[in-house]
């Protein structure tokens, strides 16, 4: 199963994740259901729905650390904000490292890191940086806007 590679879950669980993530329809509309089997590489999914997929795993492991590395840069806008509002809402126990590119995507974490050329430019609450006219998130932000 591709939800949950291991088969620790039971169905009920998997099919709640799916749900979460809104993918419940598509794997009932599988013949195989929750053995609809992925192709190497997700060949036969959509970049959104490998995405959903992942955050449907995390969703069944109840994980405490969440990476996401540019887990929406190549998502479009609606399915990024879905992901976006979930992983604020599903996770909002757990530490999330968000590496992105696109700011929309780290507006709702408490803390900012700011990376130029591959060092720490600086970090802070994002409610301070955005306060401070001379921070590096501030000035970002404010370019995005124009």
């Amino acid at each position: 199963m591709n939800v949950d590679p291991s088969g620790c879950y039971s169905d009920v669980d998997i099919w709640n994740a799916l749900e979460t993530v809104r993918l419940k329809q598509y794997f009932q509309n599988q013949p195989e259901g929750l053995n609809f089997v992925i192709k190497k590489d997700g060949a036969n999914l959509s970049v959104g729905e490998k995405q959903l997929i992942c955050l449907a795993r995390a969703l069944l492991r109840n994980t405490k650390v969440l990476v996401l590395d540019e887990a929406t840069s190549a998502l479009d806008q609606n399915t990024d904000n879905f992901i976006n509002d979930k992983v604020h809402e599903e996770f909002r126990d757990s530490t999330v490292f968000t590496i992105a590119h696109r700011l929309n995507t780290v507006m709702k974490s408490d803390i900012i890191m700011v990376i130029e050329n591959k060092k720490i430019a600086e970090i802070g609450k994002r409610e301070d940086l955005l306060r401070n006219h001379e921070s590096a998130f501030y000035k970002m932000v404010q370019n995005a806007a124009q």
